[in-house]
């Protein structure tokens, strides 16, 4: 029979939807740390941790969003206190808080300050070693990570990576 240290049961959640910054034309703007949940991602919150099996800790990014969706679940759960990891926070983009969010992704603005914001091998470099720390201290628990997206899915690469 396995021991219980061989299981752990990981989830790992982007936190909810966010207030959105919008320009005088209603489009969303490059957001930064001090963004709150919306209504929506509220319930969103709440939806999920009724969904969620008994857990026993929760890791969370240390932006507003990502701890306010952590803080829902947990007080479902009844886990206190909530673990923070900064290196879990969502991509620094300092150079692209105020910009249309479209219109950067598109390519049709590209701020001269773009190049004093992370890249995607910049948040892996802080990322991947959190969530492998956070692996050993949590072995044969029942945990959830609530970071963002970029996080998320190089976290998810990674665990589909070491399957095959």
């Amino acid at each position: 029979m396995l021991s219980k240290d061989f299981y752990t049961n990981i989830f790992i959640i982007r936190h909810g939807t966010p207030k959105y910054p919008r320009d005088k034309d209603g489009r969303r703007l490059i957001y930064g740390s001090e963004v709150s949940l919306s209504e929506v991602g509220k319930q969103q919150a709440k939806d999920i941790a009724q969904r969620l099996p008994r857990l026993e800790k929760i890791y969370s990014s240390t932006y507003r969003r990502a701890m306010q969706t952590a803080k829902i679940i947990a007080r479902s759960h009844t886990i206190s206190p909530i673990i923070s990891v900064p290196e879990l926070v969502d991509i620094i983009a300092r150079g692209s808080i105020g910009f249309p969010l479209d219109d950067i992704l598109a390519g049709i603005i590209i701020p001269p300050q773009l190049q004093n914001d992370e890249t995607m091998k910049d948040v892996e470099k802080r990322t991947i070693p959190a969530f492998r720390k956070i692996l050993s201290e949590a072995r044969g628990t029942s945990i959830a990570i609530i970071g963002h997206g970029h996080g998320i899915r190089l976290i998810a690469y990674r665990l589909i990576e070491k399957r095959k």
